[in-house]
Order: structure tokens, then C-alpha cells, then sequence
């Protein structure tokens, strides 16, 4: 067959710098050509694609190489700044996309890398409805109300003197209920709890308690609009008898995980205390545990309470969650008579979620999501180290051809052949 170039792009020969970049941060990407054939390839033209979520959209301008000599490689860059979003990117090299160029090959012409881009090593404090609880969740006027609120960390990184205020947002004018609280550390994937007590004279009906995270933006976090939550304590005025019947309260502070820190494949047991806040106990307590971290909650199972929660009691449910392919934080959320079933005083602090951070499978290195790449000899004769020095011996014409062979690959090269002609 007549001599011809052979293209070749390799996962191996996509580079990236950084290689693990943050958000936000702009990724040259370089990508080295190869020419593994017996011809020069002219006018080879390379794009550059974001092939994330099967989309193909041009990373930079596509670029002409005019010629790469057999044996040789030449290298190509672009300017990569879609960083705005944690994550993995699918990128793609092509080399002569159209087939424009005849080669003995035409089936190692495009390879993709994954580039993980990395969120920001800073502090994500978040708090939620569900992690604000009353205590008793329903007072009569005058009664100390201890409010509690769980500060949760989501970010990669530790938060360090964290302020938090509560209010009563009821009115036009908000009013502080208590000072404004400092919290020496939230680590990272934890959460801590705080209280303050809420004097309820004179504030008969329904009021609306505030509890905000770092309510100056003292700290940089990842997310700025998961710091606050708001729930309603209805407050009885002294003359309102106290309703009767049950009343089930699930508290975030009540959802416990053993282990605490489990890697993907671990069996957890899931631990609940469900209180009975109301005046009259309660029997067969349907408890449902769901992993509510996707949009349409998991179900993990129901388990009944069947003995009797008196008043001012609790009862506790118990279930194990297989974090197989669960890694990264799960929201777990429980509910107390999820069917509405039991007649209760407040159907309204029936619910409550907790997040659970599993990491990594213990048991073996996590694979690699890239194609293994072998490496390979890349043996280059350059131009320039080629040298020819002409003499005369014994009335005949001496040509002597010195040539330097370099090994730009990855691996050894032994037991070849050099050719002049």
C-alpha cells in the first residue's frame, strides 16, 4: 500500500491546567496530535468539543496544524471557562473530522477526558424549616418557649465564628428574641444545634419565628440564600383550653445515623424519637423513612410503633439504609403519620430531614471514570540532529549520516529498525 499519515488523539494526550480546576476557574486544555503513519498529514484541522450531557458545544475556534511529519506530534490549546457550576465535563478531541485526510486509520481520530471541576473550598452554613423546633410546640401565653434551630454545613470546608439571630418577624418590625449567638466551628458535613428562649406574654395568635445564619454576610459560602427559615408557633391565650389529642412531633434533632460517617456500601441505622406533645397518647404510629435527596423522595421503608406514646412521652423507630451507590450527602427525611390517619392537635411538625454524608466505598479504590491509556514509545528522528559529513577514502566518495532517535513517549523502545534512504 502507498505510504499514508495516521492521526491519532489519545484520553492520555488531553491535558489539562489545571487539572482539577475550582469553580469559576479558566482550563487551558492541550491536546497533542499524534502521526503514528508513514506520510505527513498537511492541513490537519482539530476541534475541541463539550460533549457533558450529550451536547456537542465548541470548546474555542477549530485550529489547522499545516503539517505533522510521520513519527511526530504536534499540540494544540484552547481556552476552556464553562467553570460556572460544580461537576463533571465530558471533553472530546477530534482530529480530521470531515475524513478529509486519507489515513491507514481512521478509528483512533477522537478521544474523550473527564475534567472534574471542584467546588470552592469554603463553607456552605445552611438552616431550613424542618431543623427549627418549639419546645412546647404549643404554649399557652406566658409560657418560655425554647426555640432551637440546627446550623448545617454543606460545604468542603470548616465555618468559624458563625452568628446566628433570632427574630419574631410577626410584625412590620422585626424583634430579636434573645442576643445574637456566635458558634465557635460548624465542620465541614456537620451541623450543630442552638437555642434561645422565647417569652410568649402578651403574644397570644400566631407568630412567625426567624432564625438567620451569618445574617451580615460575614462569611463567603457557596450557597447565600439557604441562610434563613421561618415557622409559625401558634401561642393559646389563657382563656383557649388546651385542644385535646394527640399531637406526633418529629425533630431533626431527634434523626441519628450509626455509623455517623459511613462510606458507600455501609448498612446505617436510622434512629428516630417521635414525641407526643399532645394531652392524650397515641398507639401504632406509622413511621416512613424516605431518602428525600432527588426531586421525588426514595422510599426506605415504614415501621409501625405499636405500643402506646403516652402524652408528653415518645416512642422510637428504628430502620437500616443500604448506602450502596449512595455516596455524597443524602437528605433523609421522617414523617410521623405520613397518611394522616391519627387526629391530632398540629398536623404540621409531623415532618423532619437530617443529611447524611456518605463518602467513598472503604473497600476498594474508587475506578476511574477515564479509558486506560497504555503508555506507549513515541520515537522521533529530529531534523535538526540529523548531520552528514562527506570524505574521501581511498579514492572513493565517503558519506556518513549521523542521526539522534529520541523517545518522546511514555515507555521503552527497544529492537527497532533505522532506515536511511
Amino acid at each position: 500500500p502507498a505510504p499514508a499519515p495516521n492521526l491519532a488523539v489519545l484520553a492520555g494526550n488531553i491535558k489539562f491546567n489545571p487539572p482539577e480546576p475550582e469553580v469559576g476557574d479558566t482550563v487551558i486544555i492541550d491536546v497533542a496530535i499524534l502521526n503514528d503513519g508513514d506520510a505527513p498529514a498537511n492541513d490537519v484541522l482539530v476541534q475541541v468539543l463539550d460533549v457533558t450531557g450529550g451536547e456537542a458545544a465548541p470548546v474555542g475556534a477549530e485550529q489547522i496544524i499545516d503539517v505533522i511529519p510521520p513519527g511526530e506530534s504536534r499540540n494544540i490549546q484552547v481556552v476552556y471557562d464553562n467553570t460556572e457550576e460544580p461537576g463533571s465535563r465530558q471533553i472530546r478531541a477530534v482530529v480530521d473530522p470531515t475524513n478529509a485526510i486519507e489515513e491507514s486509520n481512521e478509528r483512533d481520530n477522537r478521544a474523550v477526558k473527564t475534567l472534574r471541576v471542584r467546588p470552592p473550598a469554603i463553607p456552605d452554613l445552611a438552616v431550613d424549616e424542618s431543623a427549627l423546633s418549639f419546645d412546647p410546640s404549643s404554649p399557652t401565653e406566658g409560657d418560655k418557649v425554647t426555640v432551637k434551630a440546627t446550623v448545617s454545613n454543606k460545604g468542603i470546608a470548616d465555618a468559624e465564628n458563625v452568628a446566628v439571630r433570632f427574630q419574631d418577624v410577626t410584625g412590620s418590625v422585626p424583634q430579636p428574641i434573645g442576643d445574637v449567638q456566635t458558634i465557635a466551628k460548624v465542620p465541614a458535613g456537620g451541623d450543630v444545634e442552638v437555642e434561645v428562649t422565647y417569652a410568649t406574654e402578651g403574644k397570644a395568635g400566631k407568630r412567625r419565628i426567624r432564625v438567620e445564619v451569618d445574617p451580615n454576610d460575614d462569611i463567603r459560602e457557596l450557597d447565600e440564600e439557604n441562610n434563613q427559615a421561618t415557622r409559625t408557633l401558634t401561642v393559646r391565650s389563657k382563656s383557649e383550653a388546651p385542644p385535646e389529642g394527640p399531637n406526633l412531633v418529629v425533630l431533626r434533632g431527634n434523626i441519628s445515623f450509626d455509623p455517623a460517617s459511613p462510606s458507600a456500601g455501609d448498612m446505617v441505622t436510622i434512629t428516630v424519637d417521635v414525641l407526643n406533645e399532645g394531652t392524650q397518647s397515641v398507639r401504632n404510629v406509622v413511621v416512613r423513612f424516605e431518602d428525600a435527596t432527588e426531586d421525588t423522595p426514595e422510599l426506605i421503608g415504614d415501621v409501625t410503633i405499636t405500643g402506646p406514646i403516652a402524652a408528653g412521652d415518645k416512642g422510637q423507630a428504628v430502620i437500616v439504609f443500604d448506602t450502596t451507590d449512595k455516596e455524597g450527602v443524602r437528605t433523609i427525611q421522617v414523617t410521623a403519620d405520613p397518611d394522616n390517619e391519627i387526629p391530632e392537635t398540629n398536623e404540621d411538625d409531623n415532618q423532619a430531614s437530617r443529611d447524611l454524608t456518605v463518602g467513598p466505598p472503604a473497600s476498594a479504590e474508587t475506578a476511574s471514570a477515564e479509558p486506560v491509556v497504555f503508555a506507549q514509545p513515541n520515537l522521533v528522528v529530529p531534523v535538526d540532529q540529523l548531520a552528514l559529513d562527506i570524505s574521501f577514502r581511498a579514492q572513493q566518495q565517503v558519506v556518513t549520516v549521523a542521526a539522534t532517535v529520541a523517545n518522546a513517549g511514555e515507555a521503552d523502545a527497544g529492537g527497532f529498525t533505522v532506515q536511511v534512504v
